[in-house]
């Protein structure tokens, strides 16, 4: 299975999947992935680092994280933890919660859940939402104990929509107006996990979305916070990496993802996971 499609079996009917994760001291995972769904993570205890990832070579400088927000098909991932941590892990679909929100709400939880701009999460760390997160952490423990599965699930998941609605609303007015502009470009993620066109170029990515080239470019970059040609590199070497770790050749994963030769993803994969495609098999 290739990272970048991840579904967890998610639906309009049943569209959260909580996982509760117990990160050993020294953990390190250098891939990252990218997906329609929303992650919200919340650490209970420990420590949790996150790459931001950006047009900077190596990765940036990672961020300490007690909450984050991942937004739909935004790259995350280049997480480790130095003390090990308890993480509590919501993965959900944006447009199912759109769904049960109505009114201006329904906006300001548009934007929050498809403006992935803010890839520092400054606005997102307040003190009061951090208070609120770990309020949810300790619903979802309450809940889940309290009611049988399913019963839980619809509660937890009635709790996480609050969440979602009274943060998007104390950061009203404070972000990008990316989330209508973000429908613009949803067909080519569809174009790039077809594989039809592998590499996919900028011409036809914006001819996809009925999208001038420049203006694609442009849209695509306030969208997702990185260019359509890193972007579309990441999602290459992303698959590449499930290859390698399924037992594939290294020089029919290049020719399969779209490198000229074997030298050439090697660099490329050096470059963005800190090790040589033989090492990470390894």
């Amino acid at each position: 299975m290739n990272p970048f499609l991840y579904h967890w079996q998610l639906s309009l009917s049943r569209p959260l999947h909580t996982d509760e994760q117990i990160i050993p001291p020294g953990f390190t995972n250098p891939g990252f992935d990218m997906h329609s769904a929303v992650h919200l993570g919340i650490v209970r205890e420990g420590d949790f680092f996150m790459n931001v990832l950006s047009e900077k070579v190596p990765h940036p400088q990672p961020l300490e994280l007690e909450i984050f927000l991942t937004s739909s098909w935004q790259l995350h991932g280049g997480t480790f933890s130095r003390s090990g941590t308890k993480l509590l892990l919501f993965t959900f679909l944006p447009e199912a919660v759109l769904n049960c929100v109505i009114g201006e709400d329904r906006e300001c939880v548009r934007r929050l859940l498809y403006a992935p701009a803010d890839r520092e999460c400054s606005r997102f760390l307040t003190p009061e939402i951090r208070t609120a997160a770990q309020e949810l952490a300790a619903q979802h423990e309450t809940l889940k104990t309290a009611y049988c599965p399913d019963v839980a699930e619809r509660k937890i998941w009635l709790k996480l929509v609050d969440f979602l609605s009274d943060t998007a609303r104390s950061l009203r007015g404070g972000g990008p107006e990316t989330g209508g502009k973000f429908q613009k470009i949803i067909p080519v993620f569809a174009m790039l996990g077809s594989r039809r066109h592998v590499p996919l170029s900028p011409a036809l990515a914006a001819e996809c979305c009925c999208l001038s080239e420049s203006y694609f470019h442009h849209v695509f970059k306030e969208c997702m916070g990185i260019s359509f040609s890193l972007y579309e590199l990441y999602f290459r070497l992303n698959g590449a990496a499930a290859d390698l770790a399924a037992g594939a050749g290294i020089k029919q994963i290049a020719s399969d993802w779209g490198f000229c030769d074997t030298s050439h993803f090697s660099g490329a994969f050096k470059r963005c996971f800190g090790v040589p495609p033989s090492r990470y098999r390894a």
